[in-house]
């Protein structure tokens, strides 16, 4: 039996190590655009709290010093 090769001989486990790689920074960049994605809607999520616990608050009243 003759066996012909068409092109240069590649390791398979050589051509799994790049795509690991790929996908390893892909990952890595999905989770930080999902951590960035989270800040901001956590932050806009507190900020409309706030806007809406001193909407109510009249703006003549005296203020109070707690201290």
């Amino acid at each position: 039996m003759v066996q012909v090769h068409l092109g240069p001989l590649t390791h398979p486990r050589r051509l799994g190590v790049g795509m690991f790689k790929k996908l390893l920074v892909l990952a890595a960049a999905a989770a930080g655009a999902f951590a960035v994605w989270r800040k901001v809607s956590n932050d806009k999520a507190e900020q409309d709290l706030w806007n809406e616990a001193v909407s109510d608050l009249d703006p003549d009243a005296p203020v109070v010093d707690l201290r």
